[in-house]
């Protein structure tokens, strides 16, 4: 059976989105994204990372350190294999944490 990987960061809101060197488009009039889209498709990997937070599997913004800073917020990825990305993530500017795990186990995994 396929399974997502998850990768939880914790990083400030302000540097989030120049992780990699990217920024988004300036917001359109009357344009709306749903961040959800993904997780609505029933083969997404994000609807699997997101099932996996649901059922606490995989760390949420409940969860950042207690002493992050009040701006930080949490992006997840879903991937086919997290420890090469968890690494590249640490070693990324901004990143205050990081944190892997399992979306495709009701409990335990290989990690355990």
């Amino acid at each position: 059976a396929a399974m997502a990987m998850a990768l939880t960061l914790s990083l400030p809101a302000t540097s989030s989105l120049h992780l990699f060197g990217w920024s988004p488009p300036p917001p359109q009039r009357g344009h709306r994204v749903r961040p959800e889209y993904c997780e609505d498709l029933p083969s997404s990997w994000a609807r699997q990372a997101k099932l996996a937070q649901l059922a606490g599997r995989i760390p949420t913004e409940h969860d950042l350190p207690s002493e992050h800073d009040e701006s930080a917020c949490v992006a997840t990825f879903a991937m086919g294999c997290y420890w090469g990305a968890e690494l590249a993530f640490q070693r990324a500017p901004g990143v205050l944490a990081t944190c892997v795990g399992h979306t495709g186990y009701e409990s335990g995994g290989c990690n355990e």
